[in-house]
């Protein structure tokens, strides 16, 4: 990913180089500068020149830094952009069933924490290099100063910063735990959000539920975030001791082993104490890239390629078929396996094989008990699943089978979620007189104004959303509509207007309706009537003239 960064960016690399190395170079002569200064104390030779000097090198060392800092601040800023944008698409790009098994706590956890980490980690992840870069630079001049010297600094450095990573390996276990943990806090606030009614009617629930499962989490976060900060500050401070180590080995041998001048000396004190400001930054720098690369990790775990250089496409394939270039939906043998959850005893859940002809123009009623496998063909039929066996298969005029479906699809599941955008089908901003104009007709003008491509609220009884998520599938103006109880939160008069007014208009303007539907009393506006039980179609039943039940063989067209 920074690899990917750098060469979007590698202008910036030559103005970092630039700046670090005139920025370091200059606070190195100024270390050198003071020195001189000491041994000259009471000389007035030159003495504005030295000064005029030190003030140039002063405002190199800012101006440098600026440079190099700025570089670094446009280069991260510009990898967390793409790391968002990429997340974004990625996600979006995702098959829903995959979604479906990560879980909502899980990609909240991964868009809230997860992201800032490494957001975090990307925008510290170059000042960790100019600081790496700053210490070098010491470190080379310490060694031209004194070789002997040099080799007893780093050696002892050395050893310090052995125990650091020792130090740090340990901290990394904490904060993988922690990130851990979150999931499960993240199902906690989800519960804390989505179920407000239920543990409102509860209150002994709602006391078991934070005692028992919000508490713990946060107690156990917190301790765990404890134990990694401590070892993170036991490492800070090991640091700064272990500089004041090293300097204390090179003064105290140098007396033993007189190897060293007294100006080297002095400049050997001033730089190794400059460096603990770089070398102590470098520990915390570090501290977030680690987080961060615990945040990578898990976001990796989730399926997510935050390194791919393509742009996942997400207007489908590119086939979509007119409504005037097919005649019918072939689902054939098609099946779907749920996972089995290892804890329970229970046999898998089974949804198939289904074999159904739906034709161009058709209003197509789905009935069943609950867990009968209803919702699960709603969901093979836009393909937001796809069979592990079969497929679905959309006929031309032509009669040639293709084997993608691709039609455009308008759906609105009882666990809708209601955007606040409207836009049509080729992805641009819903005229504003026609969505007025169903506004009108479903009686929500009196409530929600529609002004640049966006309602004024969501925030409506359950009936009105429903209504208000009708008006965003009209506007896409697809060629199937798939209602999941559409009906159920509406008052007679809106029941009666999706069933005698809305269902027949729509099947005059040639649009395949599937509904779910449990109102028997409306039966009679289907074509035709699928009975789902037990993950099968039991039986099919078509409306005729003389309201006979007849059990239908769905039309599977020859292969090509």
């Amino acid at each position: 990913m920074i690899i990917k960064g750098l060469k979007q960016h590698w202008k910036l690399v030559p103005l970092f180089v630039i700046g670090s190395v005139t920025s370091a170079m200059c606070s190195l002569w100024l270390i050198s500068a003071i020195q001189n200064e000491v041994r000259l104390a009471g000389d007035n030779t030159d003495y504005l020149h030295r000064l005029t000097l030190y003030i140039l090198a002063a405002v190199a060392v800012m101006v440098g830094g600026f440079i190099a800092q700025q570089s670094v601040t446009i280069f991260s800023t510009s990898m967390v952009r793409g790391l968002r944008k990429t997340l974004s698409s990625n996600l979006l790009a995702m098959q829903f069933s995959d979604l479906e098994k990560l879980g909502p706590h899980k990609l909240q956890a991964t868009l809230s924490s997860d992201v800032n980490r490494l957001s975090t980690a990307m925008l510290v992840f170059p000042a960790l290099c100019f600081n790496s870069f700053m210490v070098l630079l010491c470190f080379g001049y310490l060694a031209y100063l004194s070789w002997q010297s040099f080799l007893i600094l780093i050696g002892v450095i050395g050893l310090g910063v052995l125990v650091t990573n020792l130090i740090m390996s340990r901290a990394s276990v904490f904060f993988n735990h922690i990130r851990e943990e979150e999931d499960g806090l993240y199902k906690s606030y989800r519960g804390l959000t989505e179920g407000a009614k239920e543990l409102n009617l509860n209150p002994s629930g709602k006391r078991y539920f934070l005692e028992n499962e919000i508490n713990p989490s946060i107690e156990k976060i917190r301790s765990l975030e404890i134990k990694g900060q401590t070892l993170f500050n036991i490492s800070n401070n090991w640091t700064n001791i272990i500089i004041f180590f090293a300097l204390g080995a090179v003064v105290y041998s140098s007396a033993i082993m007189n190897h060293l001048a007294l100006d080297v000396m002095v400049a050997y004190m001033f730089v190794t104490i400059y460096l603990i400001g770089p070398l102590g930054m470098m520990i915390r720098y570090i501290e977030e890239c680690m987080k961060g690369a615990v945040a990578y990790k898990k976001i990796l775990s989730l399926g997510l390629d935050l390194t791919s250089d393509e742009t996942p496409d997400l207007r489908g394939n590119g086939k979509e078929i007119s409504s005037q270039n097919w005649t019918q939906i072939i689902i054939k043998d098609c099946t779907f396996y749920y996972d089995k959850d290892e804890k329970e005893d229970e046999a898998q859940f089974v949804v198939g094989p289904l074999n159904l002809s739906i034709n161009r123009g058709e209003v197509l009623f789905v009935i069943g008990g609950n867990g009968s496998g209803k919702s699960t063909f709603a969901k093979l039929i836009t393909q937001l699943y796809r069979p592990q066996e079969g497929r679905l298969e959309l006929v031309s005029n032509s009669g040639i089978a293709n084997g993608h479906t691709d039609l455009r699809i308008a759906a609105i599941f009882a666990d809708f979620f209601l955007f606040d955008w409207f836009v049509d089908h080729y992805g641009q901003p819903a005229d504003k007189q026609k969505v007025d104009k169903y506004l009108k007709r479903l009686s929500l003008d009196q409530k929600v104004t529609y002004k640049d491509g966006h309602v004024s609220t969501t925030e409506l009884s359950s009936g009105q959303r429903k209504r208000l998520a009708l008006i965003q599938a009209l506007i896409l103006d697809p060629d199937v509509f798939l209602f999941d109880e559409w009906a159920a939160d509406q008052d007679n008069h809106y029941r009666q207007f999706f069933y005698r007014e809305l269902l027949p208009e729509l099947k005059k303007a040639g649009k395949t309706v599937i509904a779910i539907s449990h109102d028997n009393q409306f039966f009679d506006a289907a074509d035709r009537i699928v009975t789902f039980d037990q993950g099968h179609i039991q039986e099919i039943q078509t409306n005729s003239s003389n309201s006979e039940k007849q059990f239908i063989e769905p039309l599977i067209p020859r292969e090509a």
